[in-house]
């Protein structure tokens, strides 16, 4: 009995220890936007244009509009964006635009959406690559189902369906990614909800510029906030990565910034 009791402390202290050591890696990443896969990474801390790319790929962001998009202090992770919905957006213009077209590879988009529109006004696309219709990726909240979605494919058919309205829900994290199965996941506030298969045979390939607050085309304009965007190249964030870069941002533990609970 005294044997089984020491071995049974024996593994306890282990697991303490095992446990204790995940939260020390999980805290320890330092910077996101600085991992090898991150093509595109805007954390939206101060008022420019336009938008550093903090990843290094020279991926900056022109922003566009009557008044372009608005610089707010009151980010989720210190400063953001303001869209007014009806012509605010950006474009790539750095970069040769081949960080953004995956063909079959894996990839991960993130970011945080505080949507102020809570009456169903109209679709709106923060974030997408492609033409409408055609090769595209990107995130999109529904007027239909009045929910976020992510979709990746080759003729506009088809996305994975959150089922989750963060219009005047405050900030939200979303995050889509296309899986090792080539599916296409969404997550909202670090939980997975939706995948759809639509386009798992298929070759994304994206000839346009990454634009966010709008679709590539010119419509469908994002009304409301957004703060800390990256997009990620043949990697899948799993949901350690997703919660890291949600509790803590795409580079918290490297500049001292923190969350805002609200």
């Amino acid at each position: 009995m005294a044997q089984r009791l020491k071995k049974l402390s024996f593994l306890n202290v282990l697991l303490v220890l095992i446990f204790l050591s995940w939260c020390v890696s999980a805290q320890a990443q330092t910077n996101w936007c600085e991992d090898a896969t991150c093509k595109g990474c805007w954390l939206m801390d101060v008022d420019e244009d336009p938008l550093t790319d903090t990843s290094g790929n020279g991926n900056t962001i022109a922003l566009k509009g009557a008044g372009e998009p608005n610089f707010t202090a009151v980010g989720q992770f210190g400063g953001g964006y303001i869209f007014d919905g009806n012509n605010d957006f950006g474009l790539v213009t750095g970069g040769d635009g081949s960080d953004f077209d995956p063909g079959t590879a894996l990839f991960s988009m993130v970011m945080w959406l505080d949507s102020t529109v809570s009456d169903g006004g109209g679709t709106d696309i923060p974030f997408m690559a492609g033409v409408g219709g055609a090769d595209e990726y990107g995130i999109l909240l529904s007027d239909s189902s009045n929910s976020v979605r992510a979709f990746a494919n080759t003729d506009g058919s088809a996305d994975a369906d959150s089922g989750v309205d963060i219009r005047g829900a405050g900030f939200t994290h979303v995050a889509g990614i296309r899986s090792a199965t080539r599916t296409t996941d969404i997550w909202v506030d670090g939980v997975f909800k939706a995948t759809d298969s639509h386009a798992a045979t298929e070759s994304i390939d994206i000839t346009s510029n990454l634009a966010i607050g709008m679709q590539v085309s010119g419509i469908l304009h994002f009304h409301g906030t957004m703060d800390e965007v990256a997009y990620f190249l043949g990697k899948v964030l799993d949901i350690f990565d997703i919660n890291d870069i949600m509790d803590n941002g795409l580079v918290q533990a490297a500049t001292g910034r923190t969350r805002r609970m609200f």
